[in-house]
């Protein structure tokens, strides 16, 4: 689902902002929603003014279709990489403990982080082509998303990739989705996301000197909001982001 709308007003740079606000399938395999995001880019690459594309992106790195026992067989049984994996655990005489480790290494490293590296077999994270796709993808004036992570115009100045726009943590990101009685951080993820393109056209907004005009600042993630009244707001946190309309100063 994709619903835009935009905002013209003479004090925003070229006059014109699109706001994309999208919902990606959470039912179905990584692969699924970086298609759904491909149609998605597709619909708003010809625009030539800022534009801020968030949501609820479900990148959990899980594949939450709807599944039965015999889908489950076939699915690792088909799977080149299950046979990969069993083959080398005999090879090693890697056991069940090592396995439940490994499990969990990589569910540590990408439950905040769904933008660390793929490694094949050892620890994979199917969100990676996500933000590939995203961070590769240019509109046609030649701009593209801002995926800076300057510390001076991160909140808390914790600088890193995509931290200009998304608040990070300790380790990865603040996560914006929790269960209802979450253990420690299993139950909790990033989900949600504020993409911005910004005014400069032709500029991919990658290196720190480049342009900052209506460039994200200061993105953040409001932890205590959804937990304000007993039932919670949502499940899901809020996030806000500035995005200044002159050239700038980083924002204390």
């Amino acid at each position: 689902a994709m619903l835009l709308a935009d905002i013209v007003d003479p004090r925003i740079p070229t006059g014109r902002a699109t706001i994309v606000a999208t919902h990606l399938e959470n039912r179905t395999k990584p692969a699924n929603r970086v298609a759904q995001l491909g149609e998605v880019l597709a619909e708003i690459k010809p625009i030539r003014h800022p534009v801020l594309l968030a949501g609820d992106m479900n990148t959990s790195g899980e594949d939450m279709t709807p599944t039965t026992l015999g889908r489950e067989i076939k699915k690792r049984l088909g799977d080149p990489k299950f046979w990969i994996k069993t083959g080398a655990k005999y090879a090693l005489g890697v056991g069940l403990l090592e396995d439940i480790a490994l499990g969990g290494m990589t569910f540590g490293r990408r439950h905040a982080d769904p933008t660390v590296k793929h490694i094949p077999i050892v620890s994979p994270n199917p969100e990676r082509r996500f933000f590939a796709t995203l961070e590769n993808f240019r509109f046609d004036d030649g701009g593209g998303f801002d995926f800076r992570g300057d510390s001076s115009r991160s909140w808390g100045g914790r600088g890193n990739l995509l931290s200009n726009s998304n608040e990070r943590g300790a380790k990865g990101f603040i996560t914006t989705y929790a269960v209802n009685r979450p253990i420690k951080f299993i139950g909790k993820y990033k989900l949600d996301w504020i993409f911005v393109k910004p005014a400069d056209s032709g500029r991919t907004a990658r290196k720190p000197n480049d342009s900052r005009l209506f460039a994200p600042y200061n993105g953040r993630t409001l932890r205590l909001l959804p937990e304000m009244i007993e039932d919670r707001v949502s499940d899901h946190r809020p996030m806000i982001v500035d995005l200044p309309i002159t050239e700038t100063t980083p924002i204390e």
